[in-house]
């Protein structure tokens, strides 16, 4: 006898896409949903595709500029190890080399959660020329203004 019952699809979860920019100029590259991501020389950025383009949301390490997209019922997230940077559409840069000691968000136009995990979960808000330094070793989250350049 043979099964001639349907059979029932099985979901397989989305490939992830990773970029790393290997070169020694600062690259662009396009996200699926229209944000632009300046990835500095070493910089890794991966995500997995969301099938119905809800899910925003990428592991990064080293130093980029996000342009992201404006889409406030889909937040952009940003994981770097112990920081978390989230977004509804705004321009800013991350630095976030798992060599250091030190992570920093600086923002350039909108707003910007940057969240800690760990022993003290901390949580600021940035707004242009605001940014935020997470001291891993002491796990302490600041907020200062971007010095002038």
């Amino acid at each position: 006898a043979t099964d001639s019952a349907p059979k029932t699809a099985v979901a397989v979860a989305p490939t992830a896409v990773s970029f790393q920019n290997s070169t020694k100029k600062i690259n662009p590259y396009r996200l699926p949903d229209g944000s632009t991501v300046w990835l500095h020389p070493g910089a890794k950025l991966a995500f997995a595709p969301s099938a119905d383009d809800t899910r925003r949301e990428v592991r990064f390490s080293g130093e980029a500029f996000f342009d992201v997209f404006r889409d406030p019922a889909h937040p952009f997230v940003i994981r770097s190890g112990r920081m978390t940077t989230q977004v509804l559409g705004t321009s800013f840069n991350v630095k976030a080399d798992p060599a250091s000691a030190r992570y920093e968000v600086a923002v350039l136009t909108g707003k910007v959660a940057v969240r800690t995990t760990g022993e003290r979960p901390t949580t600021v808000l940035l707004t242009p020329r605001q940014r935020a330094v997470f001291d891993l070793p002491t796990d302490r989250l600041t907020k200062t203004p971007v010095p002038n350049r």
